[in-house]
């Protein structure tokens, strides 16, 4: 197997890590793409009681190819394209 051919695995199991390590109550840092094409070196987690503190109801839903995240910089909801995830720093 080509590491172009591995590529997608790779980033499914990297997204899966961060998904879980930020369900599990870590603050993770990570890196993705923007829309507008710009790198955005974001701050999160999904620790339970934060969610709890910021669900307000007045949002959107976001889709399966989205992953939203609180943003602990900002202390609000973001999200971004599953596909767009460059990577987690450690």
């Amino acid at each position: 197997m080509e590491l172009s051919e591995s590529y997608p695995i790779i980033k499914a199991l990297i997204l899966a890590n961060l998904k879980s390590r930020m369900q599990k109550g870590e603050v993770v840092r990570f890196v993705y793409l923007k829309k507008d094409g710009t790198m955005r070196q974001a701050v999160g987690t999904l620790q339970p009681d934060a969610v709890k503190a910021n669900i307000v109801g007045t949002g959107h839903a976001v889709g399966k190819e989205q992953l939203a995240y609180i943003d602990l910089e900002k202390m609000q909801w973001r999200s971004f394209l599953k596909e767009n995830l460059v990577g987690i720093i450690e």
